[in-house]
């Protein structure tokens, strides 16, 4: 049976006139299994995030110039199919006991999670709402020379049907304290 051809296509992509930087800000990320709800009112923005009660988002610091985020589209021509390999990469530096705890509990039963990461123009990305992200690698360790890393190489993966939304900067502050 052939497709059926409509117009999807609305309009064009324009060349940006303003300043477009590479890098993350900032990570937050909470228990998939602890968001209640979300909602898109718009298609592709996240206007409102529904958690547990007790339940929040929480900060992972890392060093400046070390976290990075892909969207990968795959389409298999032969059986219609198309989905996005989500990935998160990050470095917390310096191992210590408190650091490692808390990348255990982040891989603890190959839990589902979901992160928001603000990119360096300031959008907020929201990443493994739809199936969730896992801690897929932790790599560590003290380094040889004084330069080098002495902590953690953290890469978390998921897979969705549609491309990543971004998350409306008004209701963050809210998600970073307990849930009534």
């Amino acid at each position: 049976m052939p497709c059926i051809c409509a117009n999807l296509l609305t309009e064009g992509i324009d060349v940006l006139c303003e300043n477009n930087a590479g890098g993350v800000l900032r990570i937050l990320v909470a228990d998939k299994c602890q968001v209640v709800d979300y909602t898109e009112t718009v298609p592709g923005i996240i206007d409102a995030v529904t958690m547990e009660s007790g339940a929040q988002f929480f900060e992972i610091n890392t060093q400046r110039l070390t976290a990075n985020y892909e969207e990968n589209e795959t389409n298999n021509f032969d059986n219609g199919s198309k989905f996005y390999d989500y990935i998160i990469n990050l470095v917390v530096a310096r191992r210590d006991v408190a650091r490692r705890n808390s990348i255990a509990g982040l891989g603890a039963g190959q839990k589902d999670l979901i992160f928001i990461v603000q990119d360096a123009n300031g959008t907020e990305w929201g990443i493994g709402f739809e199936e969730g992200m896992k801690l897929a690698t932790t790599t560590g360790g003290s380094g040889t020379k004084k330069e080098d890393l002495n902590g953690y190489t953290i890469q978390f993966n998921g897979q969705a049907s549609d491309l990543m939304p971004t998350v409306d900067p008004a209701i963050i502050d809210a998600l970073l304290i307990p849930a009534p």
